[in-house]
């Protein structure tokens, strides 16, 4: 900022990682400024704008840094961002939303279909990519960390609910079986959904290496609870951002579900 001009706003990717949203390359640095004379540093990236963008302590606002950013994103880690954004309360999902019409940026076109696909109660980077690996597959969409019970106690939460076919599917981080007490907390939740019908599928990292492996998996536990709907289908989008060599990129960064932390 001190060899920026007065004005100059931090956006786009840079306003994601501000708020603690790590999605994406994190240089150049991004900033707006309506100064005329043209900025030219080493890694940072300064555009010339007639208004700057609405927000405070020269960082645009949340919603304006996900619609810029979105031009530097794919579909899946523009959904991430969004629904961190949501989980961590730095935007709410209706405002996420109208955003891309609001906001006339070049990624505006990949914000509208992101935010659709945005959800609540998102409590990991995972569970997204999870939940987009089924979806985008063409399988129905399961519901976000549900509190699941016997109908006379509470058992647990689960990551990914299929209600209707008595479905959970879940991804195992490896800090789960780092900590053998919550490793033994989770075979005894599953060991009980069990005993109350409810079917399960677990991923974790090494299997979402084999994606259509996990979908296929799923759609055969869905099968077996009565779903009859369509087969998965395997597209060029699908394959693009699961099987690419960028998405095997992704796969293989974890990033720490202790960064995530409600409230934050």
């Amino acid at each position: 900022m001190l060899v920026l001009p007065t004005d100059a706003t931090v956006t786009g990717l840079t306003g994601l990682h501000a708020r603690g949203i790590h999605v994406g390359p994190a240089w150049p640095l991004r900033f707006v400024t309506t100064h005329p004379h043209p900025v030219r540093r080493p890694r940072l990236e300064v555009s010339r704008v007639r208004l700057l963008p609405p927000g405070q302590h020269r960082c645009a606002s949340a919603a304006h840094c996900y619609v810029v950013a979105c031009a530097d994103l794919d579909l899946v880690d523009a959904v991430t961002a969004g629904d961190w954004l949501v989980h961590r309360g730095r935007v709410t999902l209706a405002d996420l939303r109208t955003a891309p019409a609001a906001h006339r940026e070049p990624g505006s076109r990949m914000a509208r279909r992101a935010a659709a696909l945005v959800r609540q109660r998102v409590e990991s980077p995972r569970e997204t990519h999870l939940r987009l690996l089924l979806v985008l597959a063409g399988l129905p969409e399961p519901e976000c960390n549900v509190a699941l019970g016997s109908g006379t106690a509470f058992i647990g939460r689960a990551d990914l609910v299929y209600p209707e076919y008595f479905l959970i599917v879940e991804y195992d981080g490896r800090d789960h079986v780092d900590v053998q007490a919550q490793w033994d907390r989770d075979l005894d939740r599953l060991d009980d959904f069990e005993d109350t019908r409810w079917g399960h599928v677990r991923v974790t990292k090494h299997r979402l290496r084999r994606p259509r492996d996990v979908v296929r998996r799923v759609h055969s536990k869905l099968v077996a609870h009565h779903y009859e709907g369509p087969a998965p289908v395997f597209g060029p989008e699908w394959v693009a951002l699961f099987e690419t060599l960028s998405a095997a990129r992704r796969a293989a960064q974890t990033v720490s579900p202790r960064s995530w932390v409600p409230g934050q």
